[in-house]
Parts: structure tokens; C-alpha cells; sequence
């Protein structure tokens, strides 16, 4: 119930975007921080686009590729940088907000990709740009071999999946070839290519078929 909402909530269009700066307080895993905003809420932010190896995910972890992806982010953002969070409005069940991250004028979340550190999360609908500088970041990452990606270990959303002994729910597109997966053929397409689409409906209007 946890991941296909989390799905349902990435891939919804935001009706705007905001801005929010603030503190960062603590960093639980690489896609993952809790802030205190300059109007002194805490917050806790998910990083949006990318997904990161886990850390603890119902008593289970991806191990040390989890640590390295964590500490990476505690090394860009260190605890009590200052930060500019540009989120969407809604949150995951009143208290993870979905947001890019910005320090020094830098995107973090995608500097996490071209480090090998973080997958591209791509699902549909998504700003065209981003999605591209996502995706190629990945396939650059995998390509000079950075980071965790290039030993091709199991995508943090396959090993979520695997850990609840289920399959996921949303079809996966091949961003490159605009063919289009059943959510249990994930493995047909490269990391660096994936776009996932809630319904097989939404994916032929964008343009994807099936093979």
C-alpha cells in the first residue's frame, strides 16, 4: 500500500510549485532529510526523480550501497547547510513532502544521478527537461562506471518490490524506443531509459506501445 501510493502521488501533476528554505536538520537515507523552514516548520522531504538504495525498508536494507548513497548526501547538503526546496503541492500521508533540492545553486538530486548514487524515478507526467538530464546522467553514471550503478545491483524500487513479495503496478516505458512494458517486465529496460506510467491508456496517449 506504502509504494503504490507513493507511485500515485509521484505521479500526479502538481497543481503549483513553491518554494521553501530552511535548514537541514538530519539525513536518513540518500533521498530522504528532514529540514526545519525558515518559518520554523519541519518538514520531512523526499527527494523527487531519483530513488536511492535503502537503507531500512520494513527491517531490510540494500546494505553498504545504501550507506555510501546517504553519506554522499550528507556530504553535499551537510546537516545545518541552508537550503532551497522546490516542491509540489502535496505531500505523502501529511508528512513527506516531494521535492528538488538546491544548494549553492547546484541540484542535488540530480547531482546524486551523475555521482552513481541515485537511480532516476521517473513517472509520468514529468517536466521534459529534467526527465532528460535524469536519464542521461544515469546513462553517463553507468557508462563511466561511477557509483553503485554500474555493477547493475537491483534498483532500489525492484528491491522494495521483492522485499513485499510483490509485483509493481505501473507499466514501464522505454524513454529511447517509446516501447512499453507490463509493470512485471521492469527488467526489459535499462534504468537509464525507464518512465513509469500509471495506466496503459496514459502511456499510448504519450506516444508508447507495446512490442
Amino acid at each position: 500500500m506504502k509504494i503504490s501510493l507513493l507511485f500515485l502521488l509521484l505521479s500526479i501533476q502538481p497543481l503549483f510549485s513553491a518554494e521553501l528554505y530552511g535548514q537541514v536538520k538530519s539525513i536518513h537515507d540518500g533521498d530522504t532529510l528532514t529540514m526545519v523552514t525558515d518559518t520554523g516548520e519541519r518538514k520531512k522531504v523526499r527527494l523527487i526523480g531519483i530513488d536511492t538504495p535503502e537503507v531500512s525498508f520494513n527491517g531490510h536494507s540494500q546494505g553498504e550501497i545504501a550507506l555510501v548513497a546517504r553519506d554522499t548526501l550528507r556530504t553535499l547538503i551537510p546537516i545545518g547547510s541552508r537550503i532551497l526546496v522546490d516542491v509540489e503541492d502535496y505531500s505523502l500521508h501529511h508528512s513527506r513532502q516531494l521535492g528538488t533540492i538546491f544548494f549553492d545553486g547546484k541540484n542535488i538530486n540530480l547531482t546524486l544521478v551523475e555521482m552513481g548514487v541515485a537511480a532516476p524515478y521517473i513517472i509520468a507526467p514529468f517536466d521534459k527537461s529534467l526527465t532528460h538530464d535524469y536519464l542521461e546522467a544515469a546513462k553517463i553514471a553507468f557508462e563511466n562506471q561511477e557509483g553503485f550503478l554500474f555493477n547493475e545491483e537491483v534498483m532500489p524500487y525492484e528491491f522494495r518490490m521483492i522485499v513485499q513479495g510483490r509485483k509493481g503496478t505501473n507499466y514501464v516505458g522505454n524513454k529511447e524506443t517509446k516501447e512499453l512494458f507490463y509493470p512485471d517486465q521492469v527488467e526489459s529496460v535499462p534504468f537509464y531509459q525507464r518512465i513509469f506510467f500509471r495506466s496503459y491508456e496514459y502511456a499510448l496517449e504519450r506516444g508508447y506501445f507495446l512490442p
